[in-house]
């Protein structure tokens, strides 16, 4: 069969034997029934099996409100070393495509193994203005993934909710992945108060960029460059800005 009764256990647990194409099946059947049901089936199971419902809010034309809702919530939840499945929940809500007015949050994604495509569906996340707070420490997305995170952020000139802290530490940034990361900067100039780039090799090239973008930043209070490669040059370069800063 495709859905396995594990043994030994004291309740009733089960597993997808062959994973993906019964998840996708499972997802096609959820898509069918009434909102009322999916809500129920999400608020059940969804940790258990957050993939069959990445796939069910891509399949349904609209999910109701109250299932974005519980996701948001869910992401909103203060937990300081994140969610093993907050990226899952992420996925889910770019899939819908759909915008939760559920205020804004913090967003805590630390030591997650992230896809690129991961940080695409952070990008969505922050076009929908609901994102105050971003923490990606040691996430792995690498110069490929910055280029995608940053894809859907709003411009500095719209009106809804843009990125007060961002945490991008320990990502293997280069000073091309820091030029992406710059455009959030520079569209964040009036409310950006934290940005943290340690442990990223993006050496004096890198910081060259980030000081540029900076120039006009006014809200910038915190600035974390520990292990990033610099030599005299960059120090120098840094030092420079906080003075004007």
């Amino acid at each position: 069969g495709t859905h396995v009764h594990q043994l030994p256990t004291d309740t009733n647990t089960y597993n997808f034997a062959h994973l993906t194409i019964q998840e996708f099946l499972c997802a096609v059947y959820i898509s069918t029934l009434s909102q009322e049901k999916q809500l129920h089936l999400l608020t059940e199971h969804y940790w258990q099996y957050p993939n069959v419902f990445s796939f069910v809010f891509g399949l349904t034309g609209e999910v109701s409100s109250e299932m974005l809702r519980f996701l948001y919530l869910k992401l909103a939840l203060p937990n300081p070393q994140g969610h093993p499945d907050r990226s899952r929940a992420v996925r889910c809500v770019y899939e819908s495509k759909q915008i939760c007015s559920a205020g804004t949050f913090s967003l805590v994604l630390n030591m997650e193994s992230l896809l690129p495509y991961d940080a695409l569906c952070v990008s969505y996340m922050l076009s929908c203005h609901s994102v105050k707070e971003l923490f990606m420490y040691s996430c792995g997305i690498g110069n490929k993934g910055a280029e995608l995170l940053v894809k859907h952020y709003p411009n500095k000139n719209d009106t809804g909710q843009l990125l007060e802290e961002l945490d991008i530490r320990g990502n293997s940034l280069t000073s091309e992945g820091v030029e992406h990361v710059m455009k959030i900067v520079r569209a964040s100039s009036a409310t950006l108060r934290v940005l943290a780039v340690s442990n990223n090799p993006i050496g004096d090239d890198g910081m060259t960029v980030m000081s540029e973008a900076l120039q006009h930043n006014s809200s910038i209070t915190e600035l974390w460059i520990a292990e990033c490669g610099l030599s005299v040059k960059g120090a120098i370069n840094i030092s420079e800005l906080i003075v004007e800063l």
